[in-house]
């Protein structure tokens, strides 16, 4: 055992050939994220759906400005009721509406309702494909409906709401604070 001990390990010898070495520097976190808010509002307004449950589907719609969302309730997923919701947002919002932003569905891609967004002078812009993030306040807005308004609500029951009245209910809803810095107690219009 003690021969053992009178050896010099090689991490010594280099140590004690070289002197000590400098500290390690630590990667570097992650960056913080770019945060944005449109300037404008109407500027660009990203829309999605949502399935709530079978046979059931909601449409967003939220102002990058301003956080004003708009929602309805459809039993399908289909360009004539993306149509629809459509003409609900415009009327509802009450600025005009430049950009559309949405996912790749294909209700939105329908030539119907590009015709429509032509015809009312307002671009479309899909973002890429498997890219949420990229549509990231009207998911957060879903995504907290989900969480928050709809485990309250039993849709299943004989007694449930229509689409319709489910969607005023939803409409009236209130916003939550999210990480983008969106406002904490404002209310979607009527």
């Amino acid at each position: 055992m003690p021969r053992f001990c009178s050896i010099r390990t090689t991490i010594g010898k280099v140590l004690k050939t070289f002197g000590p070495l400098p500290a390690l520097r630590r990667p570097l976190g992650r960056k913080g994220t770019k945060r944005y808010a449109k300037e404008v509002p109407g500027e660009r307004v990203q829309m999605d759906t949502c399935k709530i449950a079978p046979g059931l589907y909601q449409y967003t719609a939220v102002d990058d400005c301003t956080r004003m969302r708009v929602l309805a309730t459809f039993h399908r997923r289909t360009a004539t009721n993306s149509l629809r919701f459509l003409e609900l947002v415009i009327e509802e919002f009450p600025f005009p509406i430049q950009r559309i932003q949405t996912d790749r569905g294909r209700e939105f891609f329908a030539y119907c309702f590009q015709e429509k967004l032509m015809e009312y002078g307002i671009k479309f812009r899909p973002i890429k494909p498997a890219s949420p993030h990229l549509n990231g306040k009207v998911e957060r807005s879903q995504r907290t409906d989900l969480e928050e308004f709809y485990p309250t609500v039993d849709i299943r029951a004989t007694h449930a709401p229509s689409a319709s009245t489910l969607a005023k209910t939803v409409r009236c809803a209130r916003l939550t604070p999210n990480s983008a810095g969106g406002p904490s107690s404002a209310t979607t219009p009527r």
